[in-house]
């Protein structure tokens, strides 16, 4: 997916130290976006 801004953006730093979610995490998110796409409810895309 591509993001785009209608404005100029600064970058004003880098993260160099992040962590992901965890495994179990990822998989709980995905479960539950299958669920609202199950139920006819798609993403809020502004």
């Amino acid at each position: 997916m591509s993001y785009r801004s209608k404005h100029p953006l600064k970058v004003v730093a880098e993260v160099t130290i992040w962590q992901g979610h965890s495994p179990e995490q990822v998989k709980v998110m995905k479960d539950g976006v299958a669920k609202l796409e199950e139920e006819g409810i798609e993403a809020i895309e502004d």
